[in-house]
């Protein structure tokens, strides 16, 4: 008897380290890892959209370090991250194309913002400052190195709204003649940029483009913008 206590004993610990597992969306599921604080989402599709109802790992919140969301991972639920203070590391896939209102809303902790794609980091419908996580974390990392002087990749036609927003890592952006407009908000709060070159390509600069660059010394505009929000 003695021996099967010792034993139950020593699965306990096990057991309570044990991942925690769910679903998020029709064909998503999530992973928490309680000894790395590491939260996976896989699978393909949504995920579901928390507006009224908590997100599945709400007990684990507050233990939510690092969140790795998979590639095949299409959009990203509103409040689903709401109040993970205690989270400083988020990867972002290619597959994601938006991200719902207020999915990083009080996640202060952030400090680094993980992709692998330019591109589709330009191309993602962001809701709104509290959706995009650089709000809080400041640092975009392309392939793990952190990008400062950004160059916006030609295929890009439209710098979308709260694109870089917060993401006061950035000290230098150069944007190709494939873009026409630079949506609202698209590089607020970018608080180290110090200089950005606007070309001919760019008709209209929406509200707020560039609001709180309080780094930039110069900025010239193109003959070719006729509308400023």
């Amino acid at each position: 008897m003695k021996n099967l206590f010792l034993f139950i004993m020593l699965l306990l610990p096990m057991a309570a380290s044990a991942d925690q597992s769910g679903t998020c969306g029709e064909n998503l599921t999530w992973t928490f890892n309680e000894a790395t604080g590491t939260l996976t989402i896989s699978g393909s599709g949504e995920m579901f959209n928390y507006y009224s109802n908590p997100s599945p790992w709400k007990k684990h919140r507050e233990n939510i370090r690092i969140v790795i969301i998979e590639d095949g991972v299409t959009s990203i639920g509103e409040y689903a991250f709401s109040g993970c203070r205690g989270l400083t590391s988020v990867t972002i896939p290619n597959s994601v194309t938006s991200i719902r209102n207020y999915t990083f809303e009080y996640c202060s902790g952030l400090t680094s913002v993980h992709i692998s794609d330019l591109e589709a980091w330009c191309n993602i419908s962001v809701s709104n400052y509290a959706s995009n996580p650089l709000y809080y974390a400041h640092h975009l990392l392309l392939n793990g190195e952190e990008i400062k002087n950004l160059v916006i990749p030609n295929s890009v036609t439209r710098i979308r709204s709260y694109a870089f927003s917060g993401c006061s890592g950035l000290t230098s952006v150069t944007i190709p003649n494939s873009v026409t407009s630079i949506r609202d908000d698209a590089f607020s709060h970018c608080s180290g940029l110090t200089s950005v070159s606007i070309p001919n390509s760019v008709t209209s600069i929406e509200w707020n483009a560039f609001s709180g660059c309080s780094g930039l010394t110069s900025v010239t505009i193109p003959n070719s913008v006729t509308f400023i929000d």
